[in-house]
């Protein structure tokens, strides 16, 4: 039974290292047809594929803000939004377009009322 879950995982995905001996040669290349939650994708499945994850708290990398994915503009966040759709009608066929939508609007609600300290 496939396990159902959505979302990133609370996965830091701009500094995600995996070994190519491990994880690529289990879990597959990322799907290029998306533009912004391939690592995302990619992420879910090698989860419900028994990838286990640690976490590193030493600072790797530094980012610059304005990414495709920081949904700068209106453009980039209707693509995003477009691309987890897709991505999530794709692995749980049985979600329509309207529901997957909902869902991201949900879980985006719920994160904004936990950042403002709502409960």
């Amino acid at each position: 039974m496939k396990v159902f879950f959505l979302g990133h995982l609370n996965i830091c995905h701009n500094t995600f290292l995996v070994p190519k001996s491990v994880c690529y040669n289990k879990v597959g290349r990322y799907d290029e047809n998306y533009r912004i939650v391939s690592d995302a994708v990619w992420i879910r499945k090698a989860y419900q594929l028994g990838i286990k994850f640690k976490r590193i708290e030493e600072c790797l990398f530094t980012l610059s803000d304005g990414g495709l994915s920081s949904g700068a503009s209106e453009k980039d966040r209707r693509l995003f939004i477009d691309e987890v759709v897709s991505s999530y009608v794709k692995e749980f066929p049985f979600l329509s377009s309207a529901e997957a939508k909902n869902y991201i609007y949900l879980d985006s609600t719920i994160k904004e009322l936990q950042i403002i300290g709502y409960k």
